[in-house]
């Protein structure tokens, strides 16, 4: 199983890429998925300037679907690569589905 936001949004989906991005799987990883794992605080606190367009895209896909759809991941990793939210914060304000 491979962490790659154009394969799918599912929960196995999602739960392989949280346990990979927190290093709790020690399995296969794409290249993007390392590439994530070595870069996510930095992009995280830049708004991902350094990502190309596709991964940028990529990245904002999962991480609205996580605080839209899996709020208990999107937890996880603000625990782990934003303890402090000084970021997380601003991807939630602007990625939130409004719901009524």
């Amino acid at each position: 199983l491979t962490c790659d936001p154009h394969i799918s949004l599912s929960p196995v989906f999602i739960a392989a890429c949280v346990k990979k991005i927190k290093n709790e799987d020690i399995g296969r990883c794409t290249n993007e998925g390392k590439e994530l794992k070595l870069h996510i605080s930095e992009a995280l606190a830049t708004n991902c300037q350094k990502c190309t367009d596709k991964q940028r895209k990529g990245t904002r896909t999962v991480i609205a679907h996580l605080i839209n759809n899996n709020q208990d991941a999107w937890e996880q990793l603000t625990a782990k690569y934003d303890p402090q939210r000084k970021y997380t914060a601003q991807y939630e304000k602007e990625l939130k589905t409004i719901t009524a």
